[in-house]
């Protein structure tokens, strides 16, 4: 069984846009805000409020409360941070998958949206690779399918409890810096048997997350 859902991932905005130019608020006479997001310059809502193609919001007023979305890549926007490093945090969909119980080995993978062309770059300062998992690894490769990090899970010890953020180091959780510069990745998570007779109820997970995200994460994944 997959289960998808959305993680929080941080992009950074390049240099094309100086801090002249950005500002905490929307030009004049543009929508400042999309439900309880504000959605300052060089971003906009609507014709004529957003610098270039790239920056253009879609606010879907048929949710509630209404969302903002960068209009294109259709992911959902979180927060617009120009105070400290210029970053945009966005929703991506991420599976979680069931844990193969039988023997051998079972191969997931993912794509990230492609950000090539774009100003925005994947943050490493701000996201980790993370993987989820009993008894598997995960490689986050680049388009030519060259291997960026690698993270591997084995299964805890029956009785004990799960990992925290700060612990997140190979029991049912690992997590790792990613590369500068990157505008797209692929994810390729192989899970192998194993004998910790409740790993079914452990999702197997491969993706790049916000760092602040991680904690929440490992303590209800599905949430």
């Amino acid at each position: 069984m997959v289960v998808e859902l959305t993680i929080w991932v941080c992009l950074w905005m390049t240099a094309s846009i100086s801090k002249a130019t950005a500002q905490s608020i929307a030009k004049p006479n543009c929508q400042a805000f999309c439900g309880n997001i504000s959605i300052p310059y060089p971003f906009g809502i609507g014709e004529n409020c957003y610098h270039d193609i790239w920056y253009e919001i879609f606010c879907n007023s048929s949710l509630s409360p209404p969302r903002p979305f960068l209009s294109r890549f259709s992911l959902e926007v979180e927060q617009i941070n120009f105070e400290d490093n210029q970053t945009l945090t966005v929703g991506i969909p991420m599976q979680l998958w069931e844990v193969w119980s039988g023997t051998g080995r079972d191969v997931m993978q993912g794509n990230s949206p492609n950000l090539t062309g774009s100003p925005f770059l994947f943050s490493s300062k701000d996201n980790v690779f993370l993987v989820g998992g009993c008894t598997g690894s995960a490689l986050l490769l680049d388009s030519g399918n060259r291997i960026l990090a690698w993270c591997a899970t084995i299964c805890p010890q029956q009785g004990s409890s799960m990992p925290s953020s700060e612990n997140c180091y190979g029991v049912l959780c690992c997590q790792t810096i990613i590369p500068s510069s990157l505008v797209f990745y692929r994810t390729n998570f192989t899970t192998s048997s194993n004998s910790y007779e409740n790993s079914s109820n452990i999702p197997n997970s491969a993706a790049l997350i916000e760092s602040n995200s991680v904690s929440k994460f490992i303590q209800n994944p599905t949430k």
